[in-house]
């Protein structure tokens, strides 16, 4: 395996880099990848990842989390509902909202697949 740890980091504006995160693997059940923010500052991440996943699932999984990394850092979204809606940049999405109809995991879906392939291209691995 290549050295990759700069290949995220080059994605995100410095401005918007984590100061810290923390990767843990194990079996998840319901999902392949969790992303939770662990400080106000915004800063301190946490992404979970199913361990019995296949190299390009997983990296895929951690690219759509660090896309989640991204829109916490950059205050883009509010994943937790205030008074019955999320937020997202300037726009209030109703908390009734589908889980897929969500414009933060919109983004990552549509991203994933995109960075997972320009990662695989570029020979990170």
């Amino acid at each position: 395996m290549n050295d990759n740890s700069s290949y995220g980091r080059n994605q995100i504006p410095e401005r918007d880099h984590p100061k810290s995160y923390q990767l843990d693997y194990s079996k998840i059940k319901d999902a392949d990848g969790y992303c939770s923010m662990e400080d106000e500052e915004k800063r301190t991440f946490t992404i979970e990842a199913d361990k019995t996943l296949k190299l390009r699932q997983l990296i895929m999984t951690l690219i759509h989390e660090m896309v989640h990394v991204k829109q916490f850092a950059r205050n883009e979204m509010i994943d937790y509902p205030i008074n019955g809606r999320h937020r997202w940049k300037t726009k209030t999405i109703p908390e009734n909202t589908p889980y897929d109809k969500m414009p933060w995991e919109r983004e990552a879906v549509r991203l994933q697949e995109k960075l997972t392939d320009e990662f695989w291209r570029e020979d990170q691995i």
